[in-house]
């Protein structure tokens, strides 16, 4: 785990790299449940709220996830945004505001997964 991060973030970078790195993948099980009471226990932490910082981090490491996974990875990657989102509708799981946000990430990934499979065919690449 990243120990950079003050509060959180390290669980979902720990995935990008087990995606980009191994080139394995992560899955989503809709079988299994948990309850997590986002901000509960931080509440009663000083610092411990939403941390800008943290954010900044995820933000840098998803957008290298983006430029080095393969085609493959992100294409894996996109189905499993798809099947949270349709869960997400369907078990009425997200607000409108949380959906609409959910909406406009597919639509930027499938916009990043079609350039990355049109610049490799043009350039002749492998990497995709």
């Amino acid at each position: 785990m990243n120990e950079a991060y003050r509060v959180c973030g390290e669980d979902v970078e720990l995935c990008l790299d087990i995606c980009e790195i191994l080139g394995a993948r992560i899955y989503y099980l809709p079988e299994f449940s948990g309850v997590h009471e986002a901000e509960s226990t931080r509440a009663s932490i000083p610092g411990q709220g939403a941390n800008v910082s943290d954010q900044v981090l995820l933000k840098a490491r998803r957008r290298r996830f983006e430029r080095r996974a393969a085609c493959k990875v992100l294409i894996d990657e996109w189905r499993l945004q798809w099947d949270v989102a349709c869960l997400s509708v369907c078990e009425r799981l997200k607000s409108w505001p949380g959906v609409v946000f959910m909406a406009v990430t597919l639509l930027r990934s499938s916009l990043w997964i079609s350039w990355r499979v049109i610049s490799s065919v043009l350039s002749r690449s492998a990497g995709c």
